[in-house]
């Protein structure tokens, strides 16, 4: 059955939504006559006289990316906090996640301007800011495609509940570029450790450590408490992921084992924090000083500290399943984007090839590769 024009069906209810006088007036009743007779209602003006209807006024674009935002950010929170959290967690996860989209959200704001409202962005408009992202804020294509995202989001969280009457406009997709990952060697890893030691940066080296053995990303290992540690089982539990799924971390026999038992004084509580004695911003601090000293180019960050986990991992023999869960990755196709040849493990494998060129001749047992197919 075709409904009448203005009206829509949706979740067995009918929402009627029709534009008079330049001006969008929106109900819903819970039967299809209702709903024509709310329109007639609004047509006529007689829908003033009824207090279950109402007027919605479009958005702006600082209202709506104000809504989108507490409407993620309170998203983010259910999803990285759980039954056992305490509200001082629960508040410490609010905090970063209302830090990590303030700073889109002004970006954005800034530059379609506070007031304008969401049905004046044009296709245009929106392409001179994917232009103001590429050339002249030079960000990269995953921080392009993450406004885009966000864009859009404000935009369709606006539209379904009536602040906004066109359809959404959006940025092309970057496509993100193939880069060779950078990851540190034993020798560089000991260098780092040895200039922690002597400098006295102690809490510096063991969260570095730390990060090495476990490939735990940079929040993960911030706000590891010691209920996610069990050393019965020798695992580790990682609920803040970036997925926002728990995941597993094995950590016997290896040096990470060592720097939590000597954390571990007995005394701590199940809720404190494992490394609580070094935030983010110190860390970063030691780590932009531990650079400078030691000569490392810009290519070397925290995260490269778990790059180089993943590649050990690889270059150890395990298999890519068993890696990727162990990383947390989504996708077996992020785990071997990861997983590059370590350079070292490249020597050899001419020599390799000889050798077996020359068993199957002393064996008589050469395949003629051309017929194999045949």
């Amino acid at each position: 059955m075709e409904l009448p024009k203005g009206i829509t069906k949706r979740d067995n209810r009918y929402r009627v939504s029709v534009q008079v006088d330049g001006e969008r007036k929106t109900g819903t009743r819970n039967s299809l006559d209702a709903a024509i007779d709310l329109a007639q209602s609004f047509k006529n003006g007689t829908w003033e006289n009824s207090a279950e209807v109402h007027q919605l006024k479009g958005w702006n674009f600082k209202e709506a990316a104000r809504a989108y935002m507490d409407y993620r950010i309170e998203k983010r929170v259910d999803d990285k906090t759980d039954n056992q959290s305490t509200q001082a967690e629960i508040d410490v996860v609010r905090h970063e996640q209302t830090k990590h989209f303030d700073w889109y959200f002004k970006k954005l704001t800034n530059f379609f301007g506070a007031n304008t409202k969401l049905d004046e962005i044009t296709q245009p408009w929106v392409m001179k800011y994917q232009d103001h992202c590429l050339f002249e804020k030079r960000y990269a294509s995953s921080t392009i495609n993450y406004h885009n995202s966000l864009l859009i989001g404000i935009q369709n969280y606006a539209k379904v509940r009536g602040r906004m009457l066109k359809d959404h406009m959006r940025m092309e997709t970057q496509k993100r570029t193939t880069k060779r990952e950078r990851y540190l060697s034993y020798e560089e890893e000991d260098s780092i450790v040895q200039w922690a030691t002597a400098l006295c940066h102690d809490d510096f080296r063991e969260i570095f450590i730390f990060y090495l053995n476990s490939g735990c990303r940079l929040r993960e290992a911030l706000f590891l408490r010691w209920r996610d540690v069990n050393f019965f089982r020798k695992t580790i539990t990682v609920g803040l992921t970036k997925n926002g799924k728990n995941r597993t971390i094995p950590f016997d026999d290896t040096p990470a084992e060592k720097i939590l038992e000597s954390r571990n004084t007995g005394k701590c509580k199940p809720t404190d924090k494992v490394f609580g004695a070094i935030n983010e911003k110190r860390l970063y601090y030691l780590w932009w000083q531990m650079r400078d000293e030691l000569g490392f180019g810009k290519d070397v960050t925290i995260h490269t500290l778990r790059h180089t986990y993943c590649s050990r991992l690889v270059a150890s023999g395990l298999d890519l399943r068993t890696v990727q869960q162990i990383m947390g990755h989504h996708s077996l196709e992020v785990t071997q984007g990861y997983s590059h040849f370590i350079p070292s493990m490249l020597k050899g494998v001419g020599a390799g090839l000889s050798r077996l060129r020359a068993d199957q001749l002393n064996h008589g047992n050469v395949v003629n590769m051309l017929k194999v197919n045949d």
